[in-house]
């Protein structure tokens, strides 16, 4: 009987490698005529889209872009540098924002298509935006927005959604995949400015998964976008203020009872924090805010590792608006696997205590003026890296 068997298990397996092998001269062959895939991916706003023809030209449609969009087009007297990102790139004074001040260093034209609100998939949208400008060097700096928008937009709540991403983060980088969705009409739609939903829920795990596998989708697209208009490109990580509260407070009632406001828009004070009920509580309860405070107190009374418990919060926040170190780490990888030049301010802004000063942040993730400048030192180091790997 085994020996029966051999002859099947044999074909079979010869099968298997006959339609691996078809389907890896297939991939390759989409991949030489077609280029990358390319999901189709339209931005609904007020004006029907980012950007709309004027006088024979692109024009952006939304104000924080028209700002700094060059009226000569593609022509320039210096190298430029084109900036992708929703608002940590935009927020802060004129002048001291974080792209434009690394621009003024490196004497290049910086041009900003950065918006708030924008995630990636608004990013890859922009991709006429990069053929009209034809930058020199395109700067990504994206990552707090797609969980922002997952928990204030609802974009992951359906289980059709979810799934769809997990097949992406596998096939993704197929161009058989791209072809098969665009034949059967997928698309992925956003709004401009992100739509927010009242109900905030917490994210699932499985719901997180699925926005990270999008997530790195996306980036890879931008990157390969920018690569395919000749230009440089640096992708960066993102910065974080992990001192700063959750945007959502889980027992506020008990945090009141402490002598403790549960505010949103600025860490809590703590002078009038009863810490014996502190204690009390925390031995009662499970809430996870009562963990923050004891973290938030003893963070700033000096104590060893209570930064690092502060992080280890902000990573396991059921409802997380601030981008988990998985983002950075995808970056990373993906820096070294696309060829691109990696600027990784999340090391290097980093302190002793092993989190990013909360004195450089206006909030949980917008910086200031001397975040913005300590970015800057960043940007230009990862700039001029790119520039001098441009082929001449």
């Amino acid at each position: 009987m085994a020996e029966a068997r051999r002859p099947v298990v044999v074909r079979l397996l010869l099968g298997l490698v006959v339609a691996t092998a078809l389907m890896v001269s297939v991939e390759a062959a989409l991949r030489l005529a077609l280029g990358p895939p390319d999901v189709p991916l339209l931005i609904e706003g007020p004006k029907g889209g980012l950007f709309v023809e004027r006088d024979g030209r692109l024009m952006p449609t939304q104000p924080d872009v028209l700002r700094t969009w060059p009226r000569s087009g593609a022509e320039r007297s210096r190298p430029r540098l084109v900036v992708m990102g929703g608002s940590s790139m935009v927020v802060g004074e004129p002048g001291e924002r974080a792209g434009e001040v690394a621009a003024a260093r490196l004497d290049m034209e910086w041009v900003n298509l950065a918006m708030p609100g924008a995630d990636t998939g608004h990013l890859v949208a922009m991709r006429p935006a990069l053929t009209e400008l034809k930058p020199d060097v395109v700067l990504i700096y994206s990552g707090h927005n797609d969980w922002g928008n997952a928990v204030f937009g609802g974009l992951y709540r359906d289980v059709a959604t979810v799934r769809v991403a997990q097949v992406r983060g596998v096939l993704g980088r197929l161009r058989t995949y791209g072809l098969l969705e665009q034949a059967l009409g997928a698309r992925q739609i956003r709004t401009m400015p992100p739509e927010r939903a009242l109900d905030v829920q917490p994210l699932t795990a499985t719901q997180q998964a699925a926005i990270l596998d999008d997530q790195r989708y996306r980036l890879r697209r931008i990157v390969q976008q920018a690569r395919a208009e000749g230009a440089q490109v640096v992708l960066s990580t993102v910065v974080r203020n992990d001192v700063f509260p959750s945007a959502w407070w889980y027992c506020p009632d008990r945090v009141a009872a402490l002598g403790v406001e549960p505010v949103r828009d600025r860490v809590p004070d703590l002078s009038a924090l009863d810490e014996a009920a502190l204690a009390t509580a925390r031995s009662t309860s499970d809430c996870r805010d009562l963990d923050y405070l004891a973290a938030l107190r003893d963070f700033e009374q000096g104590v060893p590792g209570a930064a690092l418990r502060l992080r280890s919060l902000v990573e396991s926040d059921p409802v997380p608006n601030r981008a988990p170190q998985a983002v950075n780490d995808a970056i990373r990888r993906m820096a070294a696997q696309e060829g691109a030049t990696l600027a990784d301010p999340d090391e290097a802004l980093r302190g002793p205590d092993g989190i990013v000063p909360p004195r450089l942040f206006m909030d949980g993730m917008h910086l200031n003026g001397d975040g913005h400048h300590a970015l800057a030192e960043v940007f230009v180091d990862a700039v001029e890296r790119a520039r001098a790997d441009a082929p001449r």
